[in-house]
């Protein structure tokens, strides 16, 4: 897949992901051996913290919007 051939030629070291692509991130964890963090957006999810969790581990941030829904609310993102 086009995806995975560039995060592999640019050596992505990172991937932030909502849990509904579950499946696509266990097959990039596979395929794509520079990836060395896997944020989950929405909730913490097979050993990877959520996105809440990781702001928290470094710091913190202000507060974040709710990615329960993959889409978000566009209002949380252009105010």
């Amino acid at each position: 897949d086009a995806n995975m051939a560039y995060m592999n030629y640019v050596r992505t070291k990172a991937l932030f992901y909502h849990s509904m692509y579950a499946e696509d991130v266990a097959r990039m964890k596979r395929e794509v051996p520079s990836l060395v963090l896997f944020v989950c957006i929405d909730r913490p999810h097979d050993g990877d913290p959520s996105l809440e969790d990781w702001l928290a581990q470094h710091g913190g941030a202000g507060p974040i919007a709710d990615w329960g829904d993959c889409f978000g609310n566009l209002d949380d993102v252009v105010g």
